[in-house]
């Protein structure tokens, strides 16, 4: 299987991604931590198994993150834009970490 939007990954460790443009996927994307940078939107609204969120950056847009496992946010996340959001969700918890 390869990576993809719709098929979605699995990556043992980190997964770093850094777009000039939009990151979206509604696959199911499975990593240890995930860390990354977009100029314009974030979002992975499918049935992600992420352990550890780390560095996020959004320029302009939403950050938006499905979880289905325990998650804890360790890293900053933020948007940089003014009006953009942060949208978390997770159906098992989200701790909140020292960054």
């Amino acid at each position: 299987m390869g990576c993809g939007a719709a098929n979605g990954c699995a990556v043992t460790g980190a997964l770093t991604t850094n777009s000039t443009g939009a990151i979206s996927g509604t696959g199911v994307l499975a990593a240890g931590t995930l860390t990354g940078t977009s100029l314009t939107s974030f979002g992975l609204t499918g049935n992600n198994t992420i352990g550890t969120l780390g560095d996020i950056t959004v320029t302009t847009g939403d950050f938006v993150l499905a979880n289905n496992g325990a998650m804890t946010v360790a890293g900053r996340v933020r948007v940089v834009a003014g009006g953009s959001s942060i949208r978390l969700t997770d159906a098992t918890g989200i701790a909140l970490g020292a960054a």
